[in-house]
């Protein structure tokens, strides 16, 4: 069963639309209103590098959260995936990657979802065969050139049309069901987009590219009493992307976001996460955050 999104018919310009289904590994319909998970659908099994090679529990969960509307330079593009493929590979654990936003009919779908085994370290070294660690490289050479892929597609399918939607809020609180179930667990959220929340119910657009006069307190308390809350306890924060400029038309150029703007989203981004339970936010511009520049819960 897939429940509608409404469409907000404020106007949002196509760049171009492609098709992952190669590397969509699971589709999640859900109602808006109800911010849970209907229905869940694994349609793709892990490379065969990795049968029989075991992975880490317990180890740190990161999911990218990608809005679809959002538009990044190719060189952004390519610079983030990098970002990530060099964290998953440098950390380990489990690595997801799913997308929102667009003219889509479920809240997000999810494209990568893996846990890396360890790899030629001086652990394994101790505690594995040389067959078991040639399988263990083996396999986590398969899974960083899916992620790699996953990442390229997610962040080049771009969908800025008339009627795209951009409901981040709701495939937060879908991602993260209340801390219970198959939720993808405490960690580390990035979440990719320029920050501007998008559909019928609620948008932070005043009319074609131009921004409301956002407050951070009103906006977290109307999402209090809409139930509309996403539930992320402990989980740190990296919103990437915050501000970026609408793509540009042919023939111009993107036309930046003023800084009183960014500011501003950055800080109704900062109360809503902070409402949610979230452990820090930071903000990088396009790329990660960089080391330091972190806002903890509770901070003046």
């Amino acid at each position: 069963m897939t429940h509608q999104l409404p469409s907000p018919g404020l106007r949002r310009r196509r760049i171009v639309l492609l098709c992952p289904a190669l590397l969509l590994h699971a589709c999640v319909s859900a109602d808006a209103s109800a911010h849970a998970a209907v229905t869940a659908t694994p349609v793709a099994s892990a490379p065969a590098e990795c049968a029989a090679v075991k992975t880490a529990s317990g180890a740190l969960t990161t999911t990218v959260l990608i809005d679809r509307t959002t538009h990044l330079e190719m060189r952004d593009r390519e610079a983030l995936g990098q970002q990530l493929v060099d964290r998953w590979q440098r950390e380990g654990g489990r690595f997801i990657v799913a997308t929102t936003g667009g003219r889509i009919s479920a809240l997000y779908r999810t494209l990568f979802d893996a846990a890396l085994p360890p790899g030629d370290d001086a652990t394994s070294r101790w505690t594995q065969t040389p067959n078991e660690r040639k399988r263990a490289i083996a396999c986590q050479a398969a899974l960083l050139a899916r992620l790699r892929e996953a990442l390229g597609h997610a962040l080049g399918d771009v969908d800025a049309s008339d009627d795209a939607v951009s409901p981040v809020i709701d495939a937060m609180a879908a991602l993260f069901p209340g801390r219970a179930g198959p939720g993808p667990g405490p960690g580390r959220l990035v979440y990719v987009s320029d920050g501007i929340e998008h559909t019928q119910g609620r948008s932070f657009y005043a009319g074609q590219d131009r921004l409301k006069a956002l407050n951070p307190t009103a906006i977290v308390e109307a999402l209090k009493r809409q139930a509309a809350i996403p539930r992320l306890d402990g989980v740190s924060i990296e919103h990437v992307g915050i501000g970026q400029p609408a793509p540009p038309r042919e023939g111009g150029r993107p036309k930046l976001r003023p800084p009183a703007e960014i500011r501003s989203l950055e800080a109704t981004w900062t109360a809503i996460c902070f409402a949610a339970g979230a452990s820090s936010v930071s903000f990088g511009h396009p790329l990660l955050p960089p080391v330091g520049k972190t806002l903890q819960s509770g901070a003046p």
